[in-house]
């Protein structure tokens, strides 16, 4: 305001813009883990809360029906390694995902894939990293984007996933920080579930919840 006063008293003209602020889809079309089931690894679930306790499953998997089809779906959820998981761990959410076949997979089907990992040994550093994966079948999934953060994966992180299906981007904002923002090159019309997976832990999710507009 101040510069906008001093410019008009030079004599230059100001004009102003409006600044469009992004909304996010807020109406609930589903929450809590109660109706999932198993796709490997040992989980305990709870109307609020979901528990992976294996720490040497690969692949372990716990999927919910939910249909997925809004122009734009936003998934919440806050989820939080222990603090005597392995160096190597990691969780994340598969979401607009179908077609899925086989337990002990590296992929869910055709999904997209965000994953919050930490693994020294491969990184050489102790930061935790924010990925984005496309899983096209329950063999093939190829990482799109990869972003390491002062985040911990111990603490407990607050996850949302915006997936705007009209415009083929997605969103991943952890603890109210924007890590990525994502042009994805196949866009995913439908999904039938979604799939938490966690490798190493335990990992405990809470708070899980699906918008959308």
């Amino acid at each position: 305001a101040s510069l906008q006063r001093q410019l008009s008293s030079a004599g230059v003209e100001v004009k102003t813009t409006e600044v469009m602020v992004a909304t996010r889809p807020s109406r609930t079309v589903s929450s809590g883990f109660a109706r999932g089931t198993e796709v490997g690894g040992d989980w305990a679930a709870g109307a609020n809360n979901l528990t992976s306790s294996d720490t040497s499953a690969l692949f372990a998997k716990y999927a919910i029906f939910a249909s997925q089809s809004a122009d734009q779906t936003l998934y919440e959820f806050t989820a939080q390694a222990g603090s005597g998981a392995t160096e190597k761990v990691g969780y994340g959410l598969h979401f607009f995902a179908s077609g899925d076949k086989s337990k002990a997979s590296y992929g869910f089907g055709a999904s997209y894939l965000v994953w919050i990992t930490r693994d020294p040994g491969y990184y050489r550093n102790d930061s935790t990293y924010i990925q984005l994966y496309g899983s096209y079948d329950d063999v093939t999934m190829v990482q799109m984007a990869s972003v390491a953060t002062n985040e911990r994966v111990t603490a407990a992180n607050d996850v949302e996933v915006l997936y705007d299906k009209v415009n083929g981007e997605i969103v991943v904002t952890v603890n109210d920080t924007d890590y990525l923002v994502y042009d994805v090159p196949v866009v995913i019309r439908a999904g039938s579930k979604v799939a938490f997976r966690s490798l190493g832990g335990p990992v405990t999710f809470r708070n899980f919840m699906i918008k959308a507009e």
